[in-house]
């Protein structure tokens, strides 16, 4: 699993009462490296962070829903109805869960990159390589 699956299923409410995933250091450290990666300021990291302790721990404002009686919706409309977590929180979690998990996604960028950087173009900069991936791939979408 990456980091981003993590942080997804840190995220997930109805996966927060599962042992193995809370219990797991290396889980927690992905997680918060995914949540450095998206916050700016330590300020707001530490909002952010005080949040998700929070969430993780059935906390504050995450302590009135218990797990049994949550509704089977999405990750991401149950977040949207919860609203808890203001401006810092909610906003990271939607970041955070609409971002792709999709294996064969990168396996086509890699693809497409390979294609673009060969031995033949070895002398692209990744600024200009990574230019021509994305006319390349957005072509692919115009036919």
């Amino acid at each position: 699993m990456t980091n981003l699956h993590y942080a997804r299923a840190f995220l997930n409410p109805y996966l927060l009462g599962e042992v193995c995933l809370h219990d797991d250091v290396d889980a927690k450290e992905a997680s918060n490296t995914v949540l450095r990666k998206i916050i700016s300021t330590p300020t707001t990291y530490a909002l952010v962070l005080r949040d998700f302790a929070n969430f993780v721990e059935s906390q504050g404002p995450f302590s009135n829903t218990p797990p049994n009686e949550r509704p089977r919706l999405a990750p991401n409309k149950w977040w949207d109805l919860i609203g808890v977590g203001g401006r810092t929180f909610a906003p990271i979690t939607y970041h955070i869960l609409a971002q792709m998990c999709f294996t064969p996604s990168c396996e086509w960028n890699w693809n497409s990159y390979s294609f673009v950087h060969n031995k033949m173009r070895n002398w692209l900069t990744s600024n200009l390589a990574e230019d021509l991936v994305c006319i390349y791939t957005n072509s692919k979408l115009l036919l």
